[in-house]
């Protein structure tokens, strides 16, 4: 069966409220396999009808009666191949706060699980698959860059700005004696 080429797709603006499920870290869990880093971005409905026409899975959450259900997709992260190795060319991923953009790779990223987050703006990627079902040409979102602005508290603020340049791992702190 033929498959379509997809043009990378870029949102921007998102809310920190907008990414779901957020397993950068790829625990195991009723959900997730073990190693499986995804996290799930909720969007409008007119991207939704978008998606679901070039063959994504577009999933809506269950609501209730204050909230209306709303469609969301998975997008993967991914580090590794399938077979284990490492991905020649792993997503980039920006955490932006008072200190600057620092890269986050597979050994930290996983704090964005637990960070509140003001705005995000990333861009996925198409990958095909076959659906056992169907036998259809379906797709799966792979994340390619995503720059996410932190919320920071005063103090945590404060810190980052006193701090700055120090490296954390650096058992003296920077400082110029032993503490």
């Amino acid at each position: 069966m033929a498959r379509e080429r997809i043009n990378d797709i870029v949102v921007k603006g998102c809310s920190g409220q907008q990414l779901i499920f957020r397993n950068f870290e790829g625990v195991a869990n009723r959900y997730n396999n073990p190693g499986d880093r995804n996290f799930c971005l909720i969007i409008d409905d007119e991207l939704a009808e978008e998606l679901e026409s070039k063959g994504f899975t577009v999933k809506h959450t269950k609501g209730d009666g204050d909230y209306p259900p709303v469609p969301y997709i998975k997008i993967k992260i991914g580090y590794t191949r399938k077979d284990g190795t490492d991905n020649p060319y792993p997503p980039k991923i920006f955490k932006i706060d008072s200190t600057g953009m620092k890269m986050l790779d597979k050994s930290n990223v996983k704090i964005l699980d637990g960070t509140r987050i003001n705005n995000v703006d990333l861009e996925f990627s198409a990958s095909p698959y076959e659906d056992r079902d169907t036998g259809t040409i379906k797709y799966s979102a792979y994340l390619k860059s995503l720059y996410a602005t932190i919320e920071e508290s005063a103090l945590e603020r404060e810190y980052n700005e006193r701090f700055a340049g120090m490296d954390s791992q650096d058992p003296n702190g920077g400082l110029p004696f032993d503490a």
